[in-house]
């Protein structure tokens, strides 16, 4: 789970009375606004950076590809008329939707082998 930050958040370096840096486990410790102390892993915080860098470009390719898919689909502005039939198991099943409008064109199949002519069906 990720949670975003809107609001910025002000840390300081925790220095000693020395000048020095405060380090903890060999890692800088930032004071919150709230004086809580927090060490800062740089390696940690780099290996989480990288990780979602990979997430973040794994989204983007699966949404582009998703995208070149569905701009095939480009001026269908309603998809119930747009669905068609497709033949199952075998059976001979005629395109309804994008293709409607055929059915209103007279077919000549005269010009058609006799075998031929007995395979199409009209709709």
């Amino acid at each position: 789970m990720v949670f975003l930050c809107t609001e910025k958040i002000a840390m300081k370096l925790h220095i000693d009375t020395e000048g020095k840096a405060v380090l903890e486990n060999g890692m800088p410790v930032y004071l919150h606004e709230d004086g809580k102390a927090i060490p800062f892993d740089a390696l940690a915080a780099l290996n989480k950076i990288t990780a979602l860098n990979t997430e973040i470009k794994s989204h983007r390719e699966a949404k582009e590809a998703l995208e070149a898919k569905l701009s095939q689909f480009a001026g269908i502005d309603d998809p119930a008329k747009a669905r068609f039939k497709t033949p199952a198991h075998g059976s001979n099943t005629w395109c309804t939707g994008i293709i409607k409008n055929i059915a209103t064109v007279p077919l000549n199949l005269s010009h058609l082998h006799k075998d031929m002519q007995a395979l199409i069906k009209p709709y």
